[in-house]
Protein backbone atom coordinates (compact mmCIF):
# COMPACT_ATOMS: atom_id res chain seq x y z
CA UNK A 1 0.00 0.00 0.00
CA UNK A 2 1.33 3.45 -0.96
CA UNK A 3 2.26 5.70 1.90
CA UNK A 4 -0.12 8.60 2.45
CA UNK A 5 1.28 11.99 1.48
CA UNK A 6 1.90 14.17 4.51
CA UNK A 7 0.01 17.46 4.36
CA UNK A 8 0.54 19.17 7.72
CA UNK A 9 3.65 20.63 9.35
CA UNK A 10 5.41 19.59 12.57
CA UNK A 11 6.22 23.23 13.42
CA UNK A 12 5.77 26.70 11.95
CA UNK A 13 7.87 29.92 12.07
CA UNK A 14 6.78 33.06 13.95
CA UNK A 15 8.09 35.71 11.57
CA UNK A 16 8.07 39.42 12.41
CA UNK A 17 5.37 40.38 9.90
CA UNK A 18 2.94 37.89 11.40
CA UNK A 19 3.77 39.07 14.92
CA UNK A 20 3.00 42.70 13.96
CA UNK A 21 -0.52 41.74 12.89
CA UNK A 22 -1.08 39.64 15.98
CA UNK A 23 -0.17 42.67 18.11
CA UNK A 24 -3.47 44.22 17.04
CA UNK A 25 -5.35 41.25 18.46
CA UNK A 26 -3.26 41.35 21.62
CA UNK A 27 -3.82 45.10 21.99
CA UNK A 28 -7.60 44.63 21.96
CA UNK A 29 -8.02 41.25 23.66
CA UNK A 30 -4.87 40.90 25.72
CA UNK A 31 -2.77 37.76 26.04
CA UNK A 32 -5.94 35.68 25.71
CA UNK A 33 -6.47 36.94 22.15
CA UNK A 34 -2.81 36.32 21.32
CA UNK A 35 -3.11 32.76 22.61
CA UNK A 36 -6.24 32.06 20.58
CA UNK A 37 -4.57 33.15 17.34
CA UNK A 38 -1.50 31.02 18.05
CA UNK A 39 -3.69 27.98 18.77
CA UNK A 40 -5.49 28.59 15.49
CA UNK A 41 -2.20 28.74 13.62
CA UNK A 42 -1.20 25.45 15.23
CA UNK A 43 -4.38 23.80 13.99
CA UNK A 44 -4.03 25.34 10.53
CA UNK A 45 -0.45 24.20 10.02
CA UNK A 46 -1.18 20.77 11.47
CA UNK A 47 -3.82 20.46 8.74
CA UNK A 48 -1.65 22.07 6.07
CA UNK A 49 -2.40 25.67 5.11
CA UNK A 50 -6.08 26.10 6.03
CA UNK A 51 -8.72 24.89 8.44
CA UNK A 52 -12.44 24.40 7.89
CA UNK A 53 -14.17 26.90 10.15
CA UNK A 54 -17.61 25.32 10.32
CA UNK A 55 -19.97 25.11 13.28
CA UNK A 56 -18.60 21.76 14.45
CA UNK A 57 -14.97 22.88 14.44
CA UNK A 58 -15.81 26.14 16.20
CA UNK A 59 -17.61 24.20 18.93
CA UNK A 60 -14.72 21.75 19.34
CA UNK A 61 -12.15 24.55 19.38
CA UNK A 62 -14.15 26.46 21.99
CA UNK A 63 -14.32 23.37 24.18
CA UNK A 64 -10.64 22.64 23.64
CA UNK A 65 -9.42 26.05 24.83
CA UNK A 66 -12.32 26.63 27.27
CA UNK A 67 -13.32 30.02 25.85
CA UNK A 68 -16.85 31.06 24.83
CA UNK A 69 -17.74 30.83 21.14
CA UNK A 70 -18.95 34.44 21.14
CA UNK A 71 -15.51 35.66 22.22
CA UNK A 72 -13.79 33.48 19.62
CA UNK A 73 -16.07 34.76 16.86
CA UNK A 74 -15.36 38.37 17.83
CA UNK A 75 -11.62 37.74 17.59
CA UNK A 76 -12.03 35.98 14.24
CA UNK A 77 -14.05 38.91 12.87
CA UNK A 78 -11.39 41.42 13.91
CA UNK A 79 -8.67 39.14 12.54
CA UNK A 80 -10.44 39.16 9.18
CA UNK A 81 -10.64 42.95 9.28
CA UNK A 82 -6.92 43.13 10.07
CA UNK A 83 -6.13 40.59 7.30
CA UNK A 84 -4.71 37.88 9.50
CA UNK A 85 -7.08 35.67 7.52
CA UNK A 86 -8.52 36.08 4.03
CA UNK A 87 -12.11 37.31 4.17
CA UNK A 88 -13.12 36.20 0.67
CA UNK A 89 -12.16 32.56 1.26
CA UNK A 90 -13.74 32.68 4.70
CA UNK A 91 -17.09 33.90 3.40
CA UNK A 92 -17.19 31.72 0.29
CA UNK A 93 -15.68 28.48 1.59
CA UNK A 94 -15.84 28.76 5.42
CA UNK A 95 -12.08 28.32 5.83
CA UNK A 96 -9.33 30.20 7.66
CA UNK A 97 -6.15 30.85 5.70
CA UNK A 98 -4.14 33.80 4.39
CA UNK A 99 -1.48 34.73 1.87
CA UNK A 100 1.14 34.74 4.63
CA UNK A 101 0.09 31.31 5.89
CA UNK A 102 0.34 29.86 2.38
CA UNK A 103 3.75 31.47 1.79
CA UNK A 104 5.09 29.95 5.01
CA UNK A 105 3.53 26.60 4.13
CA UNK A 106 5.13 26.44 0.68
CA UNK A 107 8.51 27.44 2.16
CA UNK A 108 8.23 24.64 4.73
CA UNK A 109 7.31 22.03 2.10
CA UNK A 110 9.66 22.94 -0.76
CA UNK A 111 11.69 19.72 -0.26
CA UNK A 112 8.68 17.45 -0.48
CA UNK A 113 8.31 15.51 -3.70
CA UNK A 114 4.73 16.59 -4.23
CA UNK A 115 2.39 19.02 -2.47
CA UNK A 116 -1.31 19.15 -3.33
CA UNK A 117 -3.22 22.38 -2.89
CA UNK A 118 -6.78 23.33 -3.82
CA UNK A 119 -6.85 25.82 -6.67
CA UNK A 120 -9.98 27.51 -5.25
CA UNK A 121 -8.05 28.30 -2.03
CA UNK A 122 -4.89 29.55 -3.72
CA UNK A 123 -3.58 33.00 -2.74
CA UNK A 124 -0.08 32.56 -4.18
CA UNK A 125 1.00 34.09 -7.47
CA UNK A 126 3.81 33.72 -9.97
CA UNK A 127 7.22 32.96 -8.46
CA UNK A 128 5.64 32.25 -5.06
CA UNK A 129 4.47 28.84 -6.30
CA UNK A 130 6.93 25.95 -5.89
CA UNK A 131 7.47 23.54 -8.77
CA UNK A 132 6.40 20.65 -6.54
CA UNK A 133 2.91 22.09 -6.03
CA UNK A 134 0.03 20.40 -7.84
CA UNK A 135 -3.26 22.26 -7.83
CA UNK A 136 -6.40 20.16 -7.69
CA UNK A 137 -10.07 21.06 -7.89
CA UNK A 138 -11.81 20.85 -4.54
CA UNK A 139 -15.03 19.70 -6.23
CA UNK A 140 -13.46 16.64 -7.84
CA UNK A 141 -10.70 15.76 -5.37
CA UNK A 142 -11.12 12.47 -3.52
CA UNK A 143 -13.97 11.40 -5.81
CA UNK A 144 -13.32 7.78 -6.81
CA UNK A 145 -16.34 6.29 -8.56
CA UNK A 146 -16.28 3.16 -10.70
CA UNK A 147 -19.15 3.97 -13.04
CA UNK A 148 -19.33 0.45 -14.46
CA UNK A 149 -19.94 -1.11 -11.06
CA UNK A 150 -22.44 1.36 -9.67
CA UNK A 151 -25.42 -0.51 -8.28
CA UNK A 152 -28.76 0.46 -9.83
CA UNK A 153 -30.39 0.72 -6.42
CA UNK A 154 -27.65 3.13 -5.31
CA UNK A 155 -28.27 5.29 -8.37
CA UNK A 156 -31.96 5.34 -7.54
CA UNK A 157 -31.24 6.49 -3.96
CA UNK A 158 -28.94 9.25 -5.16
CA UNK A 159 -31.54 10.53 -7.62
CA UNK A 160 -34.24 10.55 -4.96
CA UNK A 161 -31.94 12.36 -2.56
CA UNK A 162 -31.11 15.04 -5.11
CA UNK A 163 -34.75 15.60 -5.99
CA UNK A 164 -35.69 15.89 -2.34
CA UNK A 165 -32.87 18.35 -1.63
CA UNK A 166 -33.84 20.45 -4.64
CA UNK A 167 -37.41 20.72 -3.38
CA UNK A 168 -36.22 21.79 0.05
CA UNK A 169 -34.00 24.49 -1.41
CA UNK A 170 -36.79 25.77 -3.67
CA UNK A 171 -39.01 26.31 -0.65
CA UNK A 172 -36.67 29.02 0.65
CA UNK A 173 -35.45 30.55 -2.62
CA UNK A 174 -37.63 33.64 -2.46
CA UNK A 175 -37.07 34.16 1.28
CA UNK A 176 -33.29 33.86 0.85
CA UNK A 177 -33.25 36.48 -1.91
CA UNK A 178 -35.46 38.86 0.07
CA UNK A 179 -33.14 38.64 3.08
CA UNK A 180 -30.02 39.07 0.97
CA UNK A 181 -31.48 41.99 -1.02
CA UNK A 182 -32.49 43.74 2.20
CA UNK A 183 -28.87 43.61 3.34
CA UNK A 184 -27.57 44.91 0.00
CA UNK A 185 -30.07 47.77 -0.01
CA UNK A 186 -29.16 48.95 3.48
CA UNK A 187 -25.63 47.80 4.25
CA UNK A 188 -23.71 47.14 1.03
CA UNK A 189 -21.28 49.95 1.92
CA UNK A 190 -20.38 48.06 5.10
CA UNK A 191 -20.17 44.65 3.44
CA UNK A 192 -21.02 43.83 -0.17
CA UNK A 193 -21.25 40.00 -0.22
CA UNK A 194 -22.10 37.55 -2.96
CA UNK A 195 -25.03 35.16 -2.72
CA UNK A 196 -22.96 31.99 -2.99
CA UNK A 197 -24.09 28.43 -2.44
CA UNK A 198 -22.61 28.55 1.06
CA UNK A 199 -24.51 31.72 1.85
CA UNK A 200 -27.75 30.13 0.67
CA UNK A 201 -27.12 27.07 2.82
CA UNK A 202 -26.44 29.26 5.84
CA UNK A 203 -29.63 31.27 5.41
CA UNK A 204 -31.60 28.07 4.86
CA UNK A 205 -30.46 26.67 8.23
CA UNK A 206 -31.59 29.87 9.95
CA UNK A 207 -34.95 29.92 8.14
CA UNK A 208 -35.67 26.53 9.67
CA UNK A 209 -35.48 28.21 13.10
CA UNK A 210 -36.44 31.84 12.48
CA UNK A 211 -39.13 33.56 10.46
CA UNK A 212 -37.97 35.44 7.37
CA UNK A 213 -39.58 38.68 8.52
CA UNK A 214 -37.73 38.45 11.85
CA UNK A 215 -34.38 38.23 10.06
CA UNK A 216 -35.26 41.18 7.81
CA UNK A 217 -36.42 43.19 10.83
CA UNK A 218 -33.10 42.40 12.53
CA UNK A 219 -31.17 43.68 9.48
CA UNK A 220 -33.25 46.87 9.44
CA UNK A 221 -32.78 47.37 13.18
CA UNK A 222 -29.04 46.80 12.89
CA UNK A 223 -28.94 49.36 10.07
CA UNK A 224 -30.79 51.92 12.19
CA UNK A 225 -28.53 51.38 15.21
CA UNK A 226 -25.34 51.48 13.15
CA UNK A 227 -26.29 54.73 11.40
CA UNK A 228 -27.30 56.46 14.63
CA UNK A 229 -25.09 58.11 17.27
CA UNK A 230 -25.66 55.11 19.52
CA UNK A 231 -22.47 53.66 21.00
CA UNK A 232 -22.68 50.37 19.05
CA UNK A 233 -20.52 50.50 15.91
CA UNK A 234 -19.54 46.91 15.05
CA UNK A 235 -19.39 46.37 11.27
CA UNK A 236 -20.75 42.88 10.63
CA UNK A 237 -20.33 40.99 7.40
CA UNK A 238 -23.59 39.59 6.09
CA UNK A 239 -22.32 36.06 6.72
CA UNK A 240 -21.42 36.69 10.35
CA UNK A 241 -24.56 38.69 11.10
CA UNK A 242 -26.70 35.73 10.03
CA UNK A 243 -24.48 33.02 11.48
CA UNK A 244 -23.18 34.31 14.80
CA UNK A 245 -25.18 34.22 18.01
CA UNK A 246 -24.35 37.91 18.62
CA UNK A 247 -25.80 38.96 15.24
CA UNK A 248 -29.51 38.62 14.47
CA UNK A 249 -30.57 37.62 18.05
CA UNK A 250 -29.23 40.90 19.49
CA UNK A 251 -31.46 43.01 17.28
CA UNK A 252 -34.77 41.13 17.59
CA UNK A 253 -36.35 40.20 20.95
CA UNK A 254 -37.60 36.67 21.42
CA UNK A 255 -35.19 34.69 19.21
CA UNK A 256 -33.09 33.37 22.07
CA UNK A 257 -32.85 33.61 25.84
CA UNK A 258 -29.21 34.70 25.98
CA UNK A 259 -29.47 38.02 24.13
CA UNK A 260 -33.21 38.50 23.55
CA UNK A 261 -32.64 41.58 21.38
CA UNK A 262 -30.61 43.34 24.08
CA UNK A 263 -28.93 45.90 21.79
CA UNK A 264 -32.21 46.85 20.10
CA UNK A 265 -34.01 47.15 23.44
CA UNK A 266 -31.27 49.35 24.87
CA UNK A 267 -31.22 51.50 21.73
CA UNK A 268 -34.99 51.96 21.87
CA UNK A 269 -34.84 52.82 25.57
CA UNK A 270 -32.21 55.50 24.95
CA UNK A 271 -34.12 56.80 21.92
CA UNK A 272 -37.33 57.04 23.98
CA UNK A 273 -35.53 59.03 26.68
CA UNK A 274 -34.05 61.35 24.07
CA UNK A 275 -37.44 61.87 22.45
CA UNK A 276 -39.06 62.64 25.82
CA UNK A 277 -36.30 65.09 26.64
CA UNK A 278 -36.66 66.75 23.23
CA UNK A 279 -40.44 67.00 23.63
CA UNK A 280 -40.00 68.53 27.08
CA UNK A 281 -37.51 71.11 25.79
CA UNK A 282 -39.85 72.01 22.94
CA UNK A 283 -42.71 72.44 25.39
CA UNK A 284 -40.63 74.66 27.67
CA UNK A 285 -39.47 76.70 24.70
CA UNK A 286 -43.01 77.26 23.46
CA UNK A 287 -44.21 78.21 26.95
CA UNK A 288 -41.36 80.70 27.33
CA UNK A 289 -42.07 82.15 23.89
CA UNK A 290 -45.74 82.55 24.78
CA UNK A 291 -44.88 84.33 28.05
CA UNK A 292 -42.59 86.72 26.18
CA UNK A 293 -45.32 87.59 23.68
CA UNK A 294 -47.85 88.19 26.47
CA UNK A 295 -45.37 90.30 28.43
CA UNK A 296 -44.62 92.57 25.48
CA UNK A 297 -48.15 93.15 24.26
CA UNK A 298 -50.02 92.89 27.54
CA UNK A 299 -53.21 90.98 28.08
CA UNK A 300 -56.54 92.50 27.02
CA UNK A 301 -59.20 92.33 29.70
CA UNK A 302 -62.78 92.84 28.50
Amino acid sequence: MARATKRGLDYFPMDIQMEDKIKLVEAKYGIEGFGIIIRLYQKIYANGYFIDWNEENVLLFSNEINIEITKINEIIEDSLNWQLFDRSLYENYFILTSHGIQVRYKEATYRRKQVKMYKQYNLLTGDEINVNVIYVDILTQNVNINRQNVNISTQSKVKKSKVKKSKVNNIYTQEIEEIFNCWLELLSDINNPQLTKKQRELITTKLKKWDKDKIIDAIQNYHEVLRSDYYYSHNFTFHNFIKQSNGVPRFIPGLDQKYDGDIWKDYQSISDRKNKKTDMLKKLYLEAQLEDEQGEGGIDIL
